[in-house]
């Protein structure tokens, strides 16, 4: 969700410009200023029905909880899980699921920026659902818009 760093950051605002994923969501760790390290890309789950803004898309949070063999709840994981993970150790060596991790991990989603769109200072806006506790997190960043017409 994009909106004018000059308007009001409000929901309105970000509601005009919903942005659509495209291609496949990964998984990135240790990487370095959004590079190097080891990156696994997946098939991601996604949901456009009973989203608002009216055809937006929600990308489901890809991590799922490790202690699925106790609470018989939860999701297999995105990418191939490290043996021996499934433990609820804070320290635990799980690459993409975990209670308490994984650590160093980035979750990575690429989004279509319209080709109208003016050039221009913009804030990128998004949130987290979680689906496996009650917790909503939001965040946001600065963004520049440039022209790929040169």
């Amino acid at each position: 969700r994009l909106c004018p760093a000059s308007e009001p950051l409000t929901e309105e605002c970000f509601f005009k410009a919903p942005l659509p994923f495209v291609g496949m969501q990964s998984f990135r760790w240790d990487a370095v200023n959004g590079s190097g390290g080891t990156q696994v890309w997946f098939k991601g789950t996604y949901v456009s029905e009973g989203t608002l803004p009216k055809g937006s898309a929600w990308a489901r949070y890809p991590v799922p909880r490790n202690d699925t063999m106790q609470t018989g709840k939860s999701f297999a994981p995105s990418c191939e899980e490290n043996p021996g993970c499934g433990d609820e150790a804070r320290e635990s060596r799980c690459f993409c699921s975990g209670m308490w991790g994984p650590y160093n991990l980035e979750i990575v989603d690429k989004v279509l920026i319209p080709s109208d769109l003016p050039s221009g200072d913009y804030v990128l806006g998004w949130r987290w659902d979680c689906e496996e506790s009650n917790q909503i997190w939001t965040s946001c960043s600065d963004v520049t818009v440039v022209s790929s017409r040169m």
